[in-house]
């Protein structure tokens, strides 16, 4: 099996505030998601496309890209046939909402939409996991495992992982550097419920999630 990267260098668009170059972008895209989902391939095509309108927006806050910025992602991501056969979607946020000069545990707190439609779909394991978990998961889906141990911290969705894990969180901020990370936070959980699996406390900062009673035994038998 082969991962194949597919299309040039990812040029990010950014005048959400320009209203005759955000339409014809989003145009463009339309016709690109459509023409990209209409390719068959005996390979394994690997696709990575951008999308940050509210990002640029709330972050700059320009008066004339933020109304409807939230409305256009919405769109966009309706563009998408998410029932796509034998195709894997990974779409997430990288960061939280709440974008501070100094990162901290909620601000890196964000999410993942994971939806596998191939014939043996690949189920999570559990609902807390780190961005470098994407690696080892669609390394296991084209069956190229043996690469995992290149990067022992990222651990495949399908496969629990330690209650114990450190997540490390870096970012740039433009404010104090446009090109190189400049803050950074380490969190963990540190509580969780002994009733229902609610995450109530992420050390240096709040934060929500859920993970299952089966999820904490498979843990403890992968820790032991």
């Amino acid at each position: 099996s082969q991962l194949v990267m597919q299309g040039e260098k990812l040029d990010v668009f950014s005048e959400y505030g320009n209203k005759e170059q955000r339409d014809a972008f989003y145009t463009q895209e339309a016709a690109y998601i459509h023409n990209l989902q209409a390719q068959k391939s005996e390979e394994n095509l690997f696709f990575v496309t951008q999308q940050q309108d509210w990002h640029d927006a709330w972050y700059t806050k320009d008066k004339r890209a933020l109304p409807g910025a939230r409305a256009r992602t919405e769109k966009w991501l309706s563009l998408w046939d998410f029932n796509e056969p034998d195709a894997v979607f990974w779409i997430f946020s990288d960061h939280g909402y709440e974008v501070v000069n100094n990162v901290t545990p909620k601000d890196s707190l964000a999410w993942v939409l994971y939806r596998d439609n191939t014939p043996s779909p690949l189920l999570p394991a559990r609902k807390l996991i780190s961005s470098l978990d994407f690696y080892a998961t669609i390394l296991h889906k084209v069956g190229l495992d043996k690469y995992c141990e290149e990067a022992k911290d990222s651990i495949s969705i399908h496969l629990p992982a330690p209650l114990a894990r450190t997540f490390l969180g870096e970012d740039s901020r433009v404010k104090s550097d446009a090109r190189f990370a400049c803050s950074s936070v380490a969190s963990r959980v540190t509580a969780w419920s002994s009733q229902d699996g609610e995450m109530v406390n992420v050390e240096g900062g709040g934060g929500g999630e859920r993970i299952g009673e089966r999820d904490r035994e498979r843990a403890r038998e992968r820790a032991r």
